[in-house]
């Protein structure tokens, strides 16, 4: 494994010790401040690409790399923090029902109106 020059990023190792292809990318946590290194599966030329700007987002540039560690290229913000400070999309999300003076329930234009006996 080296450094890589290619990108301009001092934290950034390509994996050649195999014929996995992959980059090992280091950053400091925005929340803890510790150094942290995940091994990111993906072609060193794809990284290499992305971080010297030649290609677009980087959803595009590396879209089999799972969100998460996307993040953390971009962020340094590792999984287990993002889940820990953030929070999850899995959590269910609070319904809000809203009302008017009366207590009745407003619906929207592009809701269905409740039949007569529904609620």
């Amino acid at each position: 494994m080296k450094q890589d020059e290619g990108t301009g990023n001092p934290y950034a190792n390509i994996g050649e010790d195999d014929d996995r292809e992959r980059v090992f990318v280091t950053r400091n946590s925005p929340f803890s401040g510790e150094v942290h290194t995940l091994e990111i599966p993906c072609s060193p030329t794809a990284y290499r690409d992305y971080m010297a700007g030649k290609t677009g987002m980087i959803q595009e540039a590396l879209p089999n790399v799972p969100a998460e560690l996307r993040e953390f290229i971009l962020t340094g913000i590792t999984p287990e923090e993002w889940d820990k400070y953030i929070g999850s999309d899995d959590e269910p999300e609070e319904e809000i029902v809203e009302t008017n003076t009366n207590g009745d329930e407003l619906h929207h234009l592009d809701d269905p109106m409740p039949r007569e006996g529904e609620s």
